[in-house]
């Protein structure tokens, strides 16, 4: 059973944080930023018998954690207690220096001229699986990155495994640690996994 911290006295970080699936605050644990992400409203999904919010911060967590039994780097998360509502904790891990440049950011500095692609590869958004393995074979940056193509197969496994469909061009990338130095950055945002958006009982029939 997870431990649910009170983060209810959490200061604001004064940092902002975007993304489509809820709520996002930016708060300090132990001096740290912290993004706390709370459950979205279903009001404006399509389908039937749908809960009055998804379960997003449990399927954070919990699906943080299955990567992180499998030997896969995750970003660190805790669930908490804020403003009347379970939230997933995520440690900012850009913090103090680093920046994080999304995957869709590097295929779009790519030219359209070049082979291989569907699709004009500056269109960031487009995740035909062609594509994104044409991106990571032509952009100079993820051919210097150790383990880019590995890291994404590893996603394509688990996110299948935990039913995650979100894993789109916007979370995952790479990390700028000092100036033209670049690392990959942990796995980040499960939110959509584990049925986030669907009833207990629609789950189990799935499954």
């Amino acid at each position: 059973m997870a431990e649910i911290a009170d983060l209810r006295d959490c200061a604001l970080s004064g940092l902002f944080y975007g993304g489509r699936a809820g709520q996002k605050e930016g708060i300090l644990i132990n001096g740290e930023p912290w993004i706390a992400k709370y459950p979205r409203t279903t009001r404006d999904l399509v389908g039937k018998h749908l809960p009055s919010y998804t379960s997003s911060p449990v399927s954070e967590y919990l699906g943080s954690h299955i990567y992180g039994l499998l030997g896969i780097p995750v970003h660190e998360t805790m669930l908490g207690y804020r403003a009347g509502k379970i939230v997933c904790a995520c440690r900012d891990f850009t913090f103090p220096n680093a920046r994080l440049f999304e995957f869709k950011e590097i295929k779009n500095a790519l030219s359209d001229d070049d082979a291989g692609f569907s699709s004009a590869p500056s269109d960031g958004e487009v995740i035909l699986l062609g594509d994104v393995l044409a991106a990571i074979e032509t952009s100079d940056l993820l051919r210097r990155v150790p383990g880019a193509r590995e890291r994404f197969w590893d996603m394509f496994v688990v996110d299948a495994f935990i039913k995650n469909p979100d894993r789109n061009n916007g979370n995952w990338g790479v990390l700028m640690t000092a100036p033209m130095a670049y690392e990959l950055a942990p796995v980040y945002d499960m939110g959509s996994s584990l049925f986030s958006k669907r009833s207990p009982s629609v789950a189990a029939r799935r499954l």
